[in-house]
C-alpha cells in the first residue's frame, strides 16, 4: 500500500531566492505529486537586516499560496517589529518568535503533518520549527545544508567568542543533536554531526544536485552576442558577490588577467551586500531568474567557484559547481572538503589552493589554451554530474522520511 505523507517544511524563502535556499525546494517539488507539502515561511533573516530586499515590500498581511503542487503560508510581522530587526537585533528576535511560535502551533494543527522539515538549524527559521515539532510532538528532520551558525556568525561580523556567537552555535548544534534524524550535502557535515554525538545510523547523506533538464549542453542563447563577447574566452561566476562566497579572490584573479590577457572576459551575475570593484575587464549583470542562468552559462569556457579557507567553505556544497558541471563547462575550483567530494581535479574540473591568485590563473589558462584538454573535463564532468540529478536525490529524500515514519510508528 503506498503510504501519503503530510509533509510541513520550516522555511524563508518559497520559490528560493538564493541557492541555499533552493535545495529543500527542488527535494520537495519532486515528490509533491505523491505526498502533501506544507512550507511555512517567515521573513528571512537577510531581509529583515537589510542585507536583501523584500519581494513583496507592500505586503504585510498572512497569506497562502501554492507553487509546484506545494503550498506555502507566509507569516508576517507588523511594521514596527520590522523597524526594530534594524536597530536592535536581540529584542526584535525575541518579540518575533513571541509573534510566530503561536501562529506556528496553529498553522500545524491545523496541517497535522507526520514529520516536520527543517531547512536549517538556524537560531531563527530552525528554532522556531523545532520548538513547535516538539511541542506537538512530531517527528522532526533537520536539513544540515550549511554550517549555518558559523555562517550567521560571519554575516553579522560577530566576533566568534563573544556570548552572542556561542549562543548561535549552541542553538545550531542542540537542534541537530535533538532533531529525529539529520541530512547532511556532505560527508564533512555528517562528521561534524557524528561529532555531536548524533548516532550514524540517524545520519543521511544526500548530495546537492542540478536540474538536468534545464542544465545540459544543448540550451541555446543569444547571451554571447547580447554582451558583444565574440571572440573572448569568457570565465563566469554566478552567486552572491560578498566577501563569504570568495568575492575577493575573483577580484585578484581578474586584477592579473587585466594585465596580461585582454582576450579575457569575466562575467559576475549576481548581487552582494559588499561593495565590489572589478577591473575593466568584468561585465556585471545583476540577480537573474534561475532560468536565466543557463542561458548565460553557455557563454562560458570556465566556471569560477571560488570560497575563501574557513569552516564553512569546507561545508559548502555549492549549487553552482554541479549545475556548471551539467552544462558539460570546466570547473575550477577552491580545494574545499565538501567540494573534493565531487571534482577530482584534473579529470572532471580543477581544483586550486583558494589563497593563490597565481594557482588560479595557471588553471585559467591550462584550460583556455589546451582544447582537447576542455573536452575531456567536459565530457567528464557531464558523467559524473548524472548522479546528482535531483531526480535522484528526491527519492533518496523521500526514502529517509518514509523511514523515519515506520521507525516512529
Amino acid at each position: 500500500m503506498e503510504i501519503i505523507l503530510r509533509i510541513a517544511v520550516f522555511a524563508e524563502y518559497f520559490p528560493p531566492r538564493m541557492g541555499s535556499d533552493r535545495r529543500i525546494y527542488e527535494l520537495t517539488k519532486r515528490i509533491a505529486g505523491k505526498h502533501k507539502i506544507n512550507f511555512l515561511l517567515i521573513p528571512s533573516f537577510c531581509e529583515l537586516q537589510g542585507l536583501l530586499k523584500p519581494k513583496n515590500p507592500d505586503v504585510l498581511a498572512n497569506y497562502t499560496y501554492t507553487h509546484e503542487g506545494i503550498v506555502a503560508y507566509r507569516f508576517e510581522i507588523p511594521k514596527m517589529v520590522r523597524k526594530l530587526w534594524r536597530k536592535s537585533l536581540e529584542p526584535a528576535y525575541l518579540l518575533s518568535m513571541a509573534l510566530f511560535i503561536p501562529k506556528a502551533i496553529k498553522k500545524l494543527i491545523e496541517i497535522d503533518p507526520e514529520v516536520v522539515v527543517l531547512n536549517y538549524p538556524s537560531v531563527y527559521t530552525g528554532m522556531l520549527g523545532f520548538f513547535t515539532a516538539k511541542i506537538l510532538q512530531k517527528p522532526c528532520v533537520v536539513d544540515f545544508n550549511d554550517l549555518i551558525a558559523q555562517y550567521t556568525i560571519r554575516l553579522l561580523k560577530l566576533r566568534e567568542n563573544s556570548h552572542l556567537s556561542k549562543i548561535i552555535v549552541f542553538i545550531q548544534d542542540f537542534i541537530v543533536k535533538n532533531s529525529d534524524a539529520v541530512i547532511a550535502p556532505t560527508n564533512f557535515i555528517r562528521r561534524y554531526a557524528l561529532a555531536l554525538g548524533i548516532k550514524d545510523k540517524n545520519i543521511f547523506v544526500i548530495p546537492n544536485g542540478a536540474d538536468m533538464r534545464i542544465f545540459n549542453a544543448e540550451i541555446e542563447s543569444n547571451y554571447r552576442s547580447k554582451l558583444n563577447l565574440h571572440n573572448k574566452k569568457v570565465c563566469i561566476y554566478f552567486g552572491r558577490l560578498d566577501g563569504w562566497a570568495g568575492v575577493h579572490i575573483l577580484e585578484e584573479i581578474c586584477n592579473i588577467f587585466e594585465q596580461t590577457r585582454p582576450d579575457v572576459k569575466f562575467l559576475m551575475v549576481g548581487g552582494g551586500a559588499e561593495r565590489v570593484e572589478f577591473s575593466k575587464n568584468v561585465i556585471t549583470i545583476k540577480e537573474v531568474p534561475h532560468y536565466e542562468v543557463p542561458k548565460i552559462i553557455t557563454v562560458a569556457d570556465v566556471v569560477l567557484v571560488p570560497f575563501p579557507e574557513n569552516e564553512v567553505s569546507h561545508a559548502a556544497s555549492p549549487l553552482k559547481l554541479f549545475e556548471g558541471m551539467a552544462m558539460g563547462k570546466t570547473v575550477i575550483a577552491s580545494r574545499m572538503s565538501g567540494i573534493q567530494e565531487v571534482i577530482k581535479s584534473g579529470y572532471n574540473g580543477f581544483l586550486v589552493d583558494p589563497n593563490n591568485p597565481k594557482d588560479w590563473c595557471e588553471a585559467i589558462e591550462e584550460v583556455l589554451k589546451r582544447k582537447l584538454l576542455q573536452i575531456k573535463l567536459s565530457k567528464n564532468a557531464v558523467e559524473s554530474v548524472k548522479k546528482y540529478d535531483w531526480n535522484v536525490l528526491a527519492a533518496l529524500f523521500e526514502c529517509v522520511l518514509l523511514k523515519l515514519i515506520k521507525r516512529e510508528e
